[in-house]
């Protein structure tokens, strides 16, 4: 009885590491081969997460982006490279465990942490399944509970969902 339970459990999470694994949406190599080349961006590729900071100086407002369900990070660079360039602002992309947001434990610090300077505010802006992950962040000992009442850039984590 329990080798078969144990058994039916072990294929579950085969099943579930292989799936999060198949049909994730890659990144477009034009735009992103356009960020790389942007000289006012700094791009760092981080095992948690990537990095765009403004390369004309330090930011001390920052946005942590969770992507959605099996979408490669890289794809929201050229989305969001525009907030770094046009505006000095810090982007972290997240790298959610297994590609998908729901699995990521890691606490908001995890990715805020990773900016090259401190900052001062932080928001988080996420899409589709990550979007419930980044509502649990705001919650978080030390993050204000608003969620959906932030402007998109500010220091409270931003829901839209």
């Amino acid at each position: 009885m329990f080798g078969a339970i144990g058994g039916l459990l072990l294929v579950a999470a085969v099943g579930i590491v292989v799936w999060s694994q198949v049909g994730v949406m890659p990144a477009e190599p034009e735009p992103l081969a356009a960020v790389r080349a942007d000289d006012r961006i700094v791009v760092t590729d981080d095992s948690a997460g990537i990095v765009l900071t403004p390369a004309a100086g330090t930011s001390t407002v920052g946005l942590v982006h969770i992507p959605g369900a099996k979408v490669d990070p890289w794809a929201y660079a050229s989305k969001l490279s525009g907030v770094v360039a046009d505006d000095g602002i810090t982007v972290v992309i997240t790298k959610p465990w297994l590609n998908l947001a729901f699995f990521d434990l890691r606490p908001l610090s995890a990715f805020t942490g990773l900016a090259p300077t401190s900052i001062d505010g932080s928001s988080g802006a996420t899409p589709s399944a990550g979007c419930g992950r980044a509502c649990s962040q705001a919650t978080q000992k030390g993050s204000p509970s608003s969620r959906r009442t932030a402007p998109p850039i500010s220091p409270r984590p931003v829901c839209p969902c």
